[in-house]
């Protein structure tokens, strides 16, 4: 969440307070995070 600029507010307001766009934002992140994962081990 640090990349996005969401940590502080995620541990002071909590994912109730977040908006869909911060949210969506957070799930892009991941999958583009778990997409390379699997291309770097299908690559070894």
């Amino acid at each position: 969440m640090d990349e996005l600029g969401l940590a502080d507010k995620i541990a002071h307001q909590g994912w109730g307070e977040m908006t869909t766009r911060e949210c969506g934002k957070v799930g892009g992140t991941m999958v583009k995070k778990m997409i390379k994962m699997v291309q770097d081990h299908l690559d070894r």
